[in-house]
């Protein structure tokens, strides 16, 4: 009972935290990024995940990994293998010890990586186009 009551503080917590700080198309300056959020993400009565899996497939290899996957080792290697690559890693807000392992995730990106987080997935964009590494919190659609 008591864990239960945790899981849902957590979540409320985190709901809240998400309303206040997530941003929409028009806080983004990069093209690349503007046009993944309002071409890629415009479809309906998809999951957040296919959108973004089918908007990025024609332009770089995807990977997909659950975030119990997902350590700063395996993400360094994902990344050091190819110049341009997504990666996808769901559950990321599921509990609090797997949005701790994703903000190390975040915290440790260095140049030409782009971390966006959606409310349960985030994904990990590196690309040359991408001078500086940067992270943003994104509304759903």
């Amino acid at each position: 009972m008591k864990k239960n009551r945790k899981h849902i503080l957590f979540h409320s917590k985190q709901r809240i935290w998400y309303a206040f700080h997530s941003k929409d198309e028009y806080s983004i300056h990069s093209p690349f990024l503007f046009d993944l959020f309002t071409k890629g993400l415009k479809q309906k009565h998809k999951s957040i995940e296919d959108k973004i899996c089918e908007y990025l497939k024609h332009k770089m290899p995807i990977v997909s990994l659950n975030i119990k996957e997902a350590d700063s080792n395996t993400i360094d290697s994902i990344l050091h293998k190819e110049d341009e690559i997504a990666i996808i890693i769901f559950q990321i807000r599921k509990t609090p010890e797997y949005f701790s392992q994703w903000r190390n995730i975040v915290n440790k990106q260095q140049n030409n990586v782009f971390t966006l987080e959606f409310y349960k997935v985030g994904v990990i964009i590196q690309s040359s186009k991408f001078l500086r590494s940067q992270h943003l919190v994104l509304k759903k659609r």
